[in-house]
């Protein structure tokens, strides 16, 4: 959890900066290290969407990293990720279902390269 002022987030040093921005967007602290340069942000909302679109226009290896930083379900996961799945009604599979849906994220992950992600916006 990030405990810091928009304002001491505009003020200190970058490298500070990325140290507390760094895991937003999946442990990638480039995101962060971009997003930085264009301080000072006048809201919130204007550092995220300067964060999207570090992402949006990074390069296609890049963005790729990124994704595959992304936790494969079933295995260790943080809070945040645990939170995701109980969101997608994925915490309330019997063990069936959920080896079951372990055993199709392994195919997903070996046939796309990439772990699947459940997370979706309302």
């Amino acid at each position: 959890m990030i405990h810091a002022t928009l304002n001491a987030l505009n003020e200190i040093p970058l490298s500070e900066f990325v140290e507390k921005l760094k895991d937003i967007f999946e442990h990638s602290p480039w995101v962060a290290q971009r997003a930085g340069e264009f301080r000072p942000f006048s809201s919130c909302e204007s550092l995220y969407e300067r964060m999207v679109n570090v992402v949006q226009t990074a390069s296609e290896e890049e963005k790729l990293n990124l994704i595959q930083a992304h936790p494969h379900l079933g295995k260790t996961m943080s809070s945040f990720s645990q939170s995701e799945l109980k969101t997608a009604g994925l915490s309330q599979l019997s063990e069936a279902e959920y080896k079951l849906f372990l055993d199709m994220n392994k195919e997903y992950v070996h046939q796309f390269d990439i772990p699947f992600n459940c997370s979706f916006r309302q």
